[in-house]
């Protein structure tokens, strides 16, 4: 069986894009490691075969870019500095560090993945 991670932006697009698409008989996947983010599973067929789709969703950004603490004081910083300065990609809070690992977990059993994106510049910029 094909196995099909659905990310979508918001746990709600993620509940209604389950809903909708199982036709009511999603049903909850496994503890997700965000409280926030639950996880839904159900089984769908696509020409002929069945394929397991799980749906779940992030909330915020994860990830975030910042200079390093030498030069995260900008009054003391010449801003030209800034131009050329390496940046630091994190993971911010703890919340959202439940989220990565929780992609992580599902990504890793997964075949294929679904991103379900608004349409503006955030969701293109994310695909």
């Amino acid at each position: 069986m094909v196995c099909v991670l659905n990310v979508a932006e918001k746990p709600a697009v993620a509940r209604g894009i389950s809903e909708v698409l199982s036709r009511g008989s999603m049903r909850n996947y496994p503890q997700s490691r965000s409280r926030y983010n639950p996880n839904y599973s159900f089984d769908v067929e696509h020409q002929g075969e069945m394929w397991d789709m799980i749906v779940t969703s992030v909330t915020g950004h994860l990830k975030s870019l910042d200079f390093g603490d030498e030069l995260r004081n900008w009054r003391s910083v010449d801003p030209y500095e800034l131009f050329t300065a390496p940046v630091h990609l994190t993971i911010g809070s703890d919340s959202h560090k439940n989220v990565a690992e929780n992609l992580r977990q599902l990504a890793r059993r997964c075949d294929k993945i679904v991103l379900w994106l608004d349409c503006d510049r955030e969701g293109e910029a994310i695909a």
